[in-house]
């Protein structure tokens, strides 16, 4: 499963102009500002709970751009979310199949 976290970061460092490791602990994981560290370190996996915070988190940014898209008045905002839209739906996909796989045991 670390390999999909690591996919997700990658993207997601990619598209939000450079997340630090951090920041992705902290902001997408839900663990501590070490968390991703320590996996990557150690070559440990995430627990299906810190699948599920980050794919809550995807999911909610995916929808917030929806929104965006059906609601804003602004030219520009509507733009930017429909820009961003694809790379949610993308990551959430991704960490929703690792969930998943996590649950059915497949690795």
């Amino acid at each position: 499963m670390r390999d999909v976290i690591d996919a997700i970061y990658q993207d997601l460092k990619t598209e939000n102009c450079g997340t630090s490791i951090k920041e992705f602990s902290r902001d997408w994981l839900c663990m501590s500002s070490s968390y991703y560290s320590y996996l990557r370190s150690t070559d440990s996996h995430p627990t299906i709970d810190v699948l599920v915070r980050l794919f809550g988190r995807l999911e909610a940014n995916r929808l917030a751009c929806e929104k965006a898209i059906a609601e804003s008045k602004s030219p520009i905002q509507r733009q930017a979310a429909q820009m961003t839209l694809p790379t949610y739906e993308k990551l959430s996909s991704k960490a929703q199949r690792a969930i998943v796989e996590y649950a059915l045991g497949v690795k």
